[in-house]
């Protein structure tokens, strides 16, 4: 079925934190107010945070790109509570799963054994089973089958390759790149000194490549194609059969990024410094996909009452 915006995406600018969070959305939402009057309306949303999907309970919230602040001690609030939204017509997913499901562009099952990164300020994860079922990060199993090396994907330690760009540039741009690792990131001073995944894999990364780069989606996509394949399958092994990318730097610069990924002949991950895996590179997520993907999970779960993660 074709999906179409009754309302084209668009940035709704900062919001407050837990504190006022749904007066604030209605005065940016004015159709809001009908919309919840009326039943046939679902509620999808996409959000960071410690989110536990079927019960729609947040022991953190992100809201407005605020610090994580606790709902307080006992029951944790629910998203629809806080975004003064129905609770029995909201549904929330986490922002990686909803990338997820849209790059799968299905309801259930999905693509099996589907990987999607979802790259913006930080680096997104999804992934499902053998059965087209996608992990559940807010159950201790779905935890554990989604870590690399002990820790979140996004949080996972991970060197890169971007100290060579360091030396390969004009000496201005050296220094201008140098002055930028001094700079603070996600609330860490120095965070180059110990990187990891969504420091080296997403936006900081991308700006540092464009100091020194005409082209920074050379670079960037340089180191992804390393870290696929000396670190990620590697470490998912034949849980991995396709990898997918979404979000920002992904739909700005999916042209170049594919002719360094993606083998044309096969559809297959180009190999690496004699590391080669068998592994489908699928067309990049929609635009807005984890709006589509929220979509995806509230009407699907909503409507069709279909199970999304697997148990």
């Amino acid at each position: 079925a074709k999906v179409d915006w009754t309302e084209a995406p668009r940035k709704l600018g900062p919001a407050p934190g837990e504190s006022g969070y749904a007066e604030w959305l209605l005065s940016r939402l004015p159709a809001l107010k009908d919309e919840l009057r009326d039943s046939s309306t679902f509620f999808g949303v996409s959000t960071a945070g410690r989110l536990c999907p079927g019960s729609g309970q947040i022991a953190s919230w992100y809201g407005g790109g605020h610090p994580p602040s606790h709902t307080g001690p006992g029951k944790p609030a629910t998203v629809a509570e806080i975004m003064g939204l129905p609770p029995n017509r909201t549904f929330a997913i986490h922002d990686g799963s909803s990338h997820l499901l849209a790059c799968a562009r299905q309801l259930p099952p999905l693509p099996p054994k589907l990987a999607v990164f979802s790259l913006g300020t930080g680096v997104g994860f999804g992934m499902t089973d053998s059965s087209g079922l996608a992990f559940d990060r807010s159950s201790a199993q779905g935890a554990k089958d989604m870590e690399l090396r002990g820790a979140m994907v996004s949080h996972a330690p991970y060197k890169g390759t971007w100290e060579e760009w360091l030396d390969s540039v004009s000496h201005d741009a050296s220094k201008r790149m140098r002055q930028l690792l001094e700079e603070d990131f996600a609330g860490q001073r120095r965070p180059w000194r110990e990187p990891w995944v969504s420091l080296t894999l997403a936006s900081r990364a991308f700006e540092l490549a464009s100091i020194g780069f005409d082209n920074p989606a050379v670079p960037f996509t340089e180191q992804w194609l390393h870290f696929l394949h000396t670190d990620f399958l590697p470490a998912f092994g034949d849980r991995v059969e396709a990898v997918s990318f979404a979000g920002g730097i992904v739909e700005h610069n999916w042209d170049e990024m594919r002719d360094i990924l993606v083998d044309p002949s096969s559809g297959s991950l180009r190999p690496f410094g004699g590391s080669s895996h068998a592994i489908t590179v699928l067309p990049p997520a929609p635009e807005s996909s984890g709006l589509v993907g929220a979509a995806i999970y509230a009407l699907g779960t909503g409507l069709c009452g279909l199970r999304f993660f697997a148990r």
